[in-house]
């Protein structure tokens, strides 16, 4: 099995020094996830990103953990279907979405602003949520537990 670079980009960029946000009178490092493998689902075909996803995930608990006492937050946000422009262009392009939009209780996709909302909501308003991974999914997540 390899470690692609999901996961090396990923534990480099952290690992710097925190400490400098001690005169900071909040800080927060929010993880972009995602859904595929990542200890909230899993796929096949998946086997080289999946791992990686959840070398991630648990990156930001332990980081979380370690940055605590400093007054760092660490979370992370594991957006699902979510309609960027190369989904629209997939979709333009003759790529069926209906069986991820059916398969989401919300009965669509998300838009990128929900997603940048999540970011915001951890980074400004959630200040005692730390070591968390926040599915922004419609209900994806939660479907055939």
């Amino acid at each position: 099995m390899r470690c692609d670079d999901s996961s090396t980009s990923t534990s480099w960029g952290p690992r710097g020094d925190p400490r400098r946000c001690r005169k900071a009178r909040r800080c927060a490092w929010i993880d972009s996830a995602a859904l595929v493998d990542d200890g909230l689902s899993g796929w096949a075909n998946q086997t080289d990103y999946g791992p990686a996803k959840a070398a991630e995930r648990q990156l930001m608990e332990n980081l979380a953990i370690e940055w605590a006492p400093l007054g760092v937050r660490v979370n992370a946000v594991a957006p699902g279907h979510t309609l960027t422009p190369m989904v629209e262009d997939m979709r333009q392009r003759g790529y069926d979405l209906s069986a991820a939009e059916q398969r989401t209780p919300l009965g669509r996709l998300a838009e990128p602003r929900e997603i940048a909302e999540a970011i915001v909501w951890l980074l400004a308003e959630a200040t005692h949520v730390t070591g968390q991974c926040l599915p922004v999914d419609g209900g994806w997540t939660v479907v055939g537990k």
